[in-house]
């Protein structure tokens, strides 16, 4: 029951995420802020890490509860994207393959639950719960910080209030 709870809560989490960033493009995925420094920090410090997440998921502990990673999909051939979570997770060394744990917005032809296969490259952010906490979310902390506080509180209750930390 613990388990659909966490994962009840990560959907929430990863559909607030997905929407605060694309309030924040105002919806065109051509106007995505590449140039942003702390987000494009964030994404560098999740794929810097990577190898922390595919070695949880290879041997998961018995405490690790979800793994899912965000991926950049391209949706057109003018440099837009769109940032997308796959969880049920399998990665073959190469690639993530998992179900959208989203609803594409510009991701034409895919829905929520389709199973997708992406090179681990374009993952952007990563996060695992375990022990009462979100390891990684690295991308998921720069947006919510980017809040008012009432959307943070909400944010927050949503998850419970699990702490978001970094890999120990």
């Amino acid at each position: 029951m613990r388990r659909i709870r966490v994962f009840l809560v990560l959907m929430v989490t990863c559909l607030l995420a997905s929407c605060a960033y694309f309030d924040a493009i105002q919806g065109d995925p051509n106007a995505t802020p590449t140039e942003d420094q702390e987000l494009n920090a964030a994404i560098q410090k999740a794929r810097a890490t990577l190898d922390i997440f595919t070695a949880s998921l290879a041997a998961p502990l018995a405490t690790q509860l979800y793994f899912s990673v965000q991926v950049r999909f391209s949706v057109d051939d003018q440099g837009g994207y769109e940032d997308l979570w796959l969880e049920n997770l399998t990665y073959d060394g190469q690639s993530f393959t998992g179900a959208l744990g989203n609803d594409p917005t510009y991701l034409e032809g895919f829905k929520l639950g389709d199973e997708v296969t992406a090179p681990a490259e374009d993952v952007i952010d990563w996060m695992i719960v375990e022990e009462g906490r979100i390891v990684g979310g690295f991308v998921v902390r720069v947006l919510r910080d980017r809040m008012s506080l009432s959307e943070r509180l909400q944010f927050n209750r949503q998850l419970s209030n699990l702490p978001i930390v970094d890999p120990s």
